[in-house]
């Protein structure tokens, strides 16, 4: 059997569980969850390389995004719960992902993906690795930094940048081993700026763009929305023994987001703003959580269902 861009797509989503619970454990278990991390983010440059040989399906465009989107919310959700970096940072990510997604269904025609909007995904998988390795073996900082940097330079070499870009890979290059004489928490602090800024910036054509084409007022319905994960993630720290239900929800709120490309109406843009006042209610009676988070997962899992019957005809079109 011929393994096709969507086997490995399909992999990447099967197997992300393994590493998340394995940063639970100890030293050992955190290296292996590194390992299969590192091999699961390199079959999204696998599985691209395979569809643009053989050709994209329906399935295929709709699942390497998505794939890509939920490994990473999934991945700093756990980060953020086991105090390996900031919460705000992962929170601030995940606003950004979702708003860009609610805008490219807002704006006519596609928004042109960017250089630096290729690369974000690459380098958020880059520096949950690097945090994960320096957190668990600290001693050995300065060394995974340098490997870091290598690792950088030869990519850079390998996508044959030029120019400013490749510059830019030069100086981070460079910069990534003088960050050992920075304390743990500070390195860590450094190194989720990187990927929030990088996660940031690489959203300002988007929301130029967008912005440009339609209304404030079209913008500001999409926020509460965007927020939603942001405000479910702080839950970590609140929910207790029902923390695990967080990941679950968001995972399942950018798969609805992008179900939502092939059937959308009204009362799909009021359900976000619905179960973000309810969050932001719960935040403020916190017995409450636990029932939130049964509430939005139930939903979540019962709309996706629905959305993902609507879009069979186009992801299984020939």
């Amino acid at each position: 059997m011929r393994v096709t861009a969507n086997h490995l797509t399909f992999l990447r989503i099967i197997l992300l569980p393994l590493p998340c619970i394995l940063l639970y454990g100890g030293p050992e278990a955190k290296l292996t969850a590194l390992g299969i991390g590192s091999l699961l983010g390199l079959t999204d440059f696998l599985d691209g390389k395979l569809a643009r040989r053989h050709g994209s399906t329906p399935l295929g465009a709709f699942l390497d995004p998505i794939a890509d989107k939920i490994f990473i919310v999934a991945l700093y959700t756990f980060l953020s719960h086991l105090g390996f970096m900031p919460i705000w940072v992962a929170a601030a990510i995940f606003v950004r992902e979702l708003l860009v997604s609610s805008l490219r269904r807002k704006v006519p025609g596609a928004l042109p993906v960017t250089w630096l909007a290729k690369m974000k995904t690459t380098i958020q998988m880059f520096v949950a690795a690097l945090v994960v390795a320096v957190v668990t073996f600290s001693a050995y900082t300065v060394y995974f930094l340098l490997g870091a940097g290598a690792i950088l330079l030869l990519g850079g070499i390998l996508a044959r940048l030029k120019g400013a870009k490749f510059l830019i890979v030069i100086f981070l290059s460079l910069t990534l081993p003088c960050l050992s004489f920075l304390s743990l928490k500070h390195l860590i602090l450094v190194l989720s700026l990187v990927a929030l800024g990088v996660t940031w910036l690489s959203a300002l054509d988007y929301l130029k763009l967008a912005l440009s084409q339609i209304s404030l007022k079209d913008f500001l319905k999409i926020i509460p929305g965007a927020l939603w994960p942001a405000i479910i993630i702080i839950f970590a720290n609140k929910a207790g023994d029902f923390w695990i239900l967080i990941p679950l929800v968001v995972v399942l709120i950018f798969l609805r987001e992008g179900l939502l490309f092939f059937k959308r109406g009204k009362i799909q843009e009021i359900f976000p703003i619905v179960f973000f006042v309810l969050a932001v209610f719960s935040l403020l009676i916190e017995e409450l959580i636990p029932a939130y988070l049964f509430a939005a997962l139930v939903f979540l899992i019962f709309e996706n269902v629905s959305l993902f019957m609507a879009a069979r005809p186009a992801l299984f079109k020939n």
